[in-house]
Parts: structure tokens; C-alpha cells; sequence
């Protein structure tokens, strides 16, 4: 099972320490992180947190069962899944993060077939901007640093993600080569498992998937944590399956968009977690680093010139 790895600790998740957190970023991000492993009646509630903050925090909880068309006891439930006390102290949560919403004064809203070019930057800017805020707000400073630790002790580290996340495998496996360290990303899924069976407790396996339910990943990561590696989590999804293979996980913002489907509108997010454990990954490993950057931008710098 998972440490607590998230971009909130599990043990957050599970003692209500998030009651006394009324970063709207970081409530955001929680719902959106256990969202899809709600029952639906407590995901009804959450759904509209998310769509409609400001109606909950100014409903009591008679008229929000009228509106959500569920029980009491269900949204007081959903009020502590969420971290809360009870529905009192998530209705205040909720009127301090709106306002502080209103105060910025974002454009919301999915994008349409009728939206202007101008429109389409702002919502795209304005979305992507507000996932890497609620990134940052989730992110687990301790958990990194397990993280960053087992990556700088590793013998190799295998990386691996389907589809868009096989970008952010990508990006993350030229990172950690530019700095010297011995790291694969297998674009097959093949080669991906084929890697993973000979793995060993000296080397770090990390699986990306947005939804922590890709076939081929889940494979990846399930074979790597057989074979003895540390395994390492990069999802949007609380209590996904890929989290099950994982030592360590790392949550970061997604949502659907009729014109951009959730695995790529939480590329930025992930993206924005893959150079945070870079970083620290390089502050560990300072002088090696500063030698290998120099060394491979020379290196490039000389081939450039041959081509002139």
C-alpha cells in the first residue's frame, strides 16, 4: 500500500487535519483527488462542491439534501470523508475559499464550439494556472524527499506511461540522464515489463497515469514492485489501482474538458510535479549535477558548431 505519498499525506486524508485548511487550492484539489473513488451519493455532493462552492456554503443541510436529492447522513459523511468535522465546518471552508475566488477574479467555465480565440487562451490559461496552484497546495515536501532519496541511492530508475503520460515519462527520464543518473523510459509496454522483471531493490520504478487504471502501467508498476523495487506513483486519483503497486504516490490536478480530455489537461500539473522532484533530486546530488550540466552543454554547444 502506499506511504503517504500524495501531494497531501494519506495521513491527512484520513485524520480531518485538513479541517483547519481553508486554501481554496488545496480544497479544490482534495475533492478533485477523491472524487471518482466516492460512492455516488457522496459523489453527487462532492460534484457540486466543485461545480457550485458558493450555493453549498450559503445552504443549510435540509436544503442542500433537497438539492443534491440525497440523506443527511450522507453529506455530514461526505463533509469527513473530505477531512472535515462535519458539514458546519465544510460550509465555512467553503464561503472562505470563494470569496477568496471571487477576489481573483478568473474566468471559469469548459470551452465551447462558440468560444473566441481570445476566450480559448483565457479559459486554457486560467485552468492551468488553477491546476498547478492546487499541485502545489497537494504537493508532500516529505514525500519528495523519500522520493529524491531512493532515486539518488538507485542503481537505475525505469520510468514508464501510456499514451500522454508517456511524455511526462519522457521529460522526466531526460531530466534525471542530463544530471548523470542511469534512467530508461520505455516507450513499448513490452519493453516496459520486460525492464520491470529485472529490476531489483536497488532501483526505483515509477508508473505515470492519470487516471491510475492504465493497463500497461498498472503492468509496469505491479511487475516492479514484485521484483523488489521502490515504486513510485504519479496519478490524479485517490485509491486508484496503480496506487495499490506503489511505495510512494504523488497526486496532481486533472479535470475533463469536452475539448481537452483530463489526461492532457493534467499534463501541466504533472509536468509541474516531475520538475519539482528533479529539483530535488539535483540539490541532493549538487556538485555531480553542476559537472554534468556543464559537461553535456558543452558537448551540445560543440556539436552545434561542427554544423555551422
Amino acid at each position: 500500500m502506499p506511504s503517504s505519498g500524495e501531494v497531501v499525506s494519506d495521513s491527512q486524508v484520513h485524520s480531518g487535519d485538513y479541517s483547519q485548511d481553508r486554501d481554496p487550492d488545496a480544497l479544490v484539489a482534495r475533492v478533485r483527488v477523491l472524487l471518482p473513488s466516492l460512492p455516488p451519493a457522496s459523489a453527487r455532493v462532492a460534484q457540486l462542491i466543485l461545480d457550485d462552492p458558493v450555493l453549498v456554503s450559503r445552504s443549510t443541510l435540509q436544503e442542500l439534501v433537497r438539492v443534491v436529492g440525497t440523506s443527511e447522513a450522507t453529506i455530514v459523511r461526505t463533509a469527513r470523508t473530505l477531512g472535515f468535522r462535519g458539514y458546519p465546518d465544510m460550509r465555512f471552508a467553503l464561503a472562505t475559499a470563494a470569496g477568496q475566488r471571487r477576489q481573483e477574479h478568473q474566468i471559469t467555465g469548459d470551452i465551447t464550439a462558440t468560444d473566441s480565440a481570445r476566450e480559448v487562451i483565457d479559459k486554457i490559461s486560467g485552468a492551468e494556472q488553477r491546476a498547478l496552484r492546487e499541485t502545489a497546495a497537494h504537493l508532500d515536501a516529505e514525500v519528495l524527499d523519500r522520493i529524491a532519496e531512493a532515486i539518488v541511492a538507485a542503481r537505475k530508475i525505469a520510468i514508464y506511461g501510456a499514451g500522454a503520460s508517456s511524455l511526462i515519462a519522457a521529460d522526466l527520464q531526460q531530466k534525471l540522464m542530463r544530471i548523470g543518473l542511469i534512467s530508461h523510459a520505455p516507450a513499448d509496454n513490452h519493453l516496459a515489463v520486460t525492464e520491470a522483471v529485472l529490476l531489483t531493490k536497488h532501483d526505483v520504478a515509477i508508473g505515470i497515469s492519470h487516471s491510475g487504471e492504465t493497463g500497461e502501467t498498472l503492468a509496469f508498476l505491479r511487475q516492479a514492485h514484485q521484483s523488489g523495487a521502490v515504486t513510485v506513483a504519479l496519478t490524479s486519483v485517490d485509491s486508484s489501482t496503480l496506487t495499490t503497486h506503489a511505495d510512494h504516490v504523488v497526486y496532481a490536478a486533472g479535470r475533463d474538458d469536452i475539448f481537452r480530455p483530463a489526461a492532457l489537461s493534467s499534463r501541466i500539473s504533472h509536468l509541474m510535479a516531475v520538475d519539482c522532484l528533479f529539483v530535488v533530486v539535483a540539490q541532493r546530488t549538487y556538485d555531480s549535477t553542476v559537472r554534468a550540466v556543464a559537461a553535456t552543454h558543452d558537448a551540445l554547444a560543440a556539436s552545434r558548431a561542427r554544423k555551422q
